[in-house]
C-alpha cells in the first residue's frame, strides 16, 4: 500500500478525471481464521515471522543463520516508502 491513491472519477459529462488523493484513514476489518484455510494468511503469518525473526532472532534462527533470510527475501519486497519514520528505513509503523 502506498501514501497515496490514484482514483478514477468519471464526470457527469462522461469524462473520467484521475485524481491523487493522500490516503488519510484504513478501516479494516478483523478476519479471525485459521491459516489452512486461507493461503492469503499464511502468507502474511510466514512474512511476519520471518520479519520478526530478522528483527529479533530466536536461538534456533541465529544457530542455523535463518535471521538472515530476512535480508535476503523479505527486505527487497517491502513497499519502504509506507511510512518515514522507521528508525531502520523498513517502512514499518510501529506503536
Amino acid at each position: 500500500m502506498r501514501q497515496r491513491n490514484k482514483l478514477l472519477i468519471r464526470q457527469p459529462n462522461g469524462i473520467i478525471q484521475t485524481i491523487d488523493e493522500p490516503i488519510k484513514l484504513i478501516i479494516e476489518d478483523p478476519v479471525c481464521r485459521d491459516s489452512k484455510h486461507s493461503y492469503f494468511v499464511q502468507a502474511a503469518d510466514s512474512c511476519a515471522f520471518v520479519f520478526k525473526q530478522g528483527l529479533q532472532p530466536n536461538g534456533f534462527m541465529k544457530k542455523h543463520g535463518g535471521n538472515a533470510y530476512f535480508r535476503k527475501r523479505l527486505e527487497p519486497v517491502l513497499c519502504k516508502h509506507a511510512s518515514n519514520q522507521d528508525p531502520l528505513g523498513l517502512g514499518v509503523v510501529r506503536i
